[in-house]
């Protein structure tokens, strides 16, 4: 699910982080000029469902790896993409999605490829190495790896606007997820930031917010329980602010739970 698109057209690109399938652009399209472009609608969603066919990894040999940080903090990102097409006819061959560390490892054939590398909560924003837009992979440099001679990628990616975000999950009675909770976070002007509703697991992301404090408040829409400040406040000037960091993703969660 991909939450607070504005209205408009998009293309949909479907990735198996392990490199166990290929990419698939929507609708079952392997390249972005034969996609259905998705439109939305103010207020509504569309279902744009995939099927993504298996394809046998390279046999190996070749090892490609590198690290991902943030281009202004210099910390690691977790979660991000590196995603190998083959040099010859950009054909996807394996990906890889970084650890704690933003450590990738790629095990490829011998040969030529170029790297993509993408931060799905697109904090930040997506490359070619080295250092190339996402419309330039004709000008993308080629990397070159062979057997028992490791191939090393590091690249800086640069954060995409507003890049920081709140993420985290938000409990009920016993633990339970608390689905559909309203989760605020308000600038320091006392402005509205971003806003999300939490999913059937509980879950929440509130992406684009610029860096320093906010005041996070969740709220039931039921009225069930009463709305809660972090960390665990009844108002705003018993609240914990929450700091945000340029590309980084700050963890907020919190348990709602009626009084006795």
């Amino acid at each position: 699910a991909i939450e607070g698109l504005p209205a408009g057209s998009y293309h949909v690109i479907v990735i198996d982080g392990a490199g166990a399938h290929r990419l698939e652009f929507f609708d079952d399209a392997a390249g972005f000029a034969d996609g259905d472009p998705v439109t939305l609608t103010a207020g509504a969603s569309v279902v744009a469902d995939a099927a993504l066919t298996p394809t046998a990894p390279p046999s190996g040999g070749a090892a490609l790896t590198g690290h991902l940080t943030d281009s202004v903090s210099g910390a690691p990102l977790e979660g991000a993409v590196a995603v190998a097409l083959r040099s010859a006819d950009y054909a996807f061959v394996a990906a890889d999605v970084t650890d704690a560390a933003g450590a990738y490892a790629l095990d490829l054939d011998p040969g030529q490829y170029r790297l993509e590398l993408i931060d799905p909560t697109f904090l930040h924003a997506m490359e070619w190495y080295d250092d190339l837009a996402f419309y330039e992979i004709a000008d993308a440099v080629d990397v070159a790896v062979s057997v028992g001679a490791p191939a090393v990628v590091d690249a800086a990616l640069d954060p995409s606007g507003p890049s920081a975000a709140i993420a985290g999950t938000v409990t009920g009675t016993g633990g339970a997820p608390f689905e559909g909770a309203l989760v605020l976070a308000i600038g320091a002007d006392g402005s509205p930031a971003g806003g999300a509703v939490t999913g059937a697991d509980g879950t929440y992301f509130i992406p684009g917010l610029t860096t320093g404090n906010h005041l996070v408040v969740f709220v039931d829409p039921s009225g069930a329980v009463a709305p809660e400040f972090h960390d665990d406040a009844a108002s705003p000037a018993d609240a914990t602010l929450v700091t945000t960091a340029a590309g980084q993703i700050t963890p907020v969660d919190a348990a709602l739970t009626p009084a006795p």
